[in-house]
């Protein structure tokens, strides 16, 4: 049934295929949901207001509470871009990306307008062209979104050591992370 929902057809919900690869990483063991060894941001880092102390947070399986701005999970990033680089743990061959973002909109916490993942083989010394997914919908109201690839990943049968994940802002203000994914077999 999961498999149906990530096909392409007229209507299926965007959020479908991200169902899917989950349903078989759990339940079937086709693909694994990944910790990398190690990971980093480039360029601006956490505040020191919303750490993400000894880089442990961004990966660690639990997500903030939504509906608390003031939560101990959050990652607070002002700046116009997130990018996270991810080590793997070995050589995978990465499916899905994605992160938990926040928008507290009277708190000028807003999502990110797109996000832009490239993979590299070779320690991070070059990297395949980035697959930017455009955010497919605008907050309504507060809460935790889920941003992803919508589209298969550059040389997708080819296997990685890292992942760069860049989050693209409108403008710089707060960005607001819980959580990442990774799907890989």
């Amino acid at each position: 049934q999961q498999e149906h929902f990530g096909s392409l057809y007229e209507g299926r919900f965007e959020e479908s295929l991200r169902m899917m690869h989950g349903y078989r990483a759990k339940i079937l063991g086709k693909e694994t949901n990944v910790i990398p060894q190690s990971y980093s941001y480039s360029g601006t880092q956490p505040s020191s207001s919303y750490p993400d102390i000894s880089n442990r947070k961004l990966f660690d399986g639990i997500t903030a509470n939504p509906g608390d701005l003031f939560d101990s999970s959050w990652v607070g990033i002002n700046s116009d871009h997130v990018e996270v680089i991810a080590k793997l743990p070995s050589f995978l061959v990465v499916q899905w990306v994605g992160v938990h973002v926040a928008a507290f909109l009277e708190s000028s916490v807003t999502l990110p307008v797109a996000i832009s993942i490239s993979k590299s083989a070779d320690n991070g010394k070059s990297w395949t062209n980035p697959v930017l997914s455009n955010t497919p919908f605008i907050p309504t109201g507060n809460g935790e979104y889920v941003i992803g690839n919508l589209d298969a990943l550059s040389d997708d049968r080819i296997p990685c050591n890292m992942i760069n994940i860049t989050l693209i802002k409108s403008a710089a203000d707060w960005t607001f992370l819980s959580e990442g994914e990774i799907v890989a077999y």
